[in-house]
């Protein structure tokens, strides 16, 4: 608990951006290393060859912009 709450008083979280435009979610993960990291993790992985993605539970919105326009920049499996 003590660790946790250092993290958030040092503002390390959020883990996900959940709140905002596209543009204020995607300022958010560029000042954020951990999300930062995240991104590049989630790039690397859509251009492994034999990636899938899917969502469960998450309908995507224009709020998504940001993640939608990645997904089609990086092209799955490619």
């Amino acid at each position: 608990m003590e660790r946790t709450r250092g993290y958030l008083d040092e503002g390390r979280f959020p883990l996900i951006v959940a709140e905002g435009t596209s543009e204020a979610k995607l300022a958010r993960i560029l000042r954020s290393p951990y999300l930062k990291a995240a991104r590049k993790s989630f790039d690397w992985a859509l251009r492994t060859p034999s990636s899938s993605l899917f969502t469960l539970g998450h309908g995507l919105s224009d709020r998504d912009a940001h993640f939608l326009k990645r997904i089609g920049d990086l092209k799955i499996g490619s």
